[in-house]
């Protein structure tokens, strides 16, 4: 499973974010996730609830915040949702679109205890 290196990596990212706390002061990651992003939520919790106690974060918890599938498109210049995977403008319904969001896995905040 790819989650186990996605976490290996988010969890580098959070102890290099915090270098002056330690681990176990970190009370809460939060990512994003698209629908385009090649994640599972779930599995990807599960991978960071298994590998967060060897980086000294055993109580932190990880919270997944779903980012809309988005596209521009190149006929009407229009920014919109894309629904049920549709890759269709909503205006014009051109199929000259470009992916804007939702394909991304992002670190977004870590809370830190003071």
């Amino acid at each position: 499973m790819h989650e186990y290196s996605l976490v290996r990596r988010l969890i580098s990212h959070v102890l290099e974010a915090i270098e002056s706390s330690p681990p176990c002061n970190v009370q809460e990651v939060v990512v994003s996730a698209g629908p385009l992003s090649g994640v599972e939520p779930l599995l990807v919790v599960q991978a960071f609830d298994q590998l967060k106690s060897d980086a000294g974060l055993r109580g932190c918890r990880l919270l997944i915040e779903a980012t809309d599938l988005m596209a521009d498109c190149e006929s009407c210049r229009c920014s919109f949702a894309v629904q049920d995977f549709v890759f269709r403008c909503a205006t014009c319904n051109s199929s000259s679109i470009t992916v804007t969001a939702g394909d991304e896995f992002r670190l977004l905040r870590v809370k830190v205890l003071e």
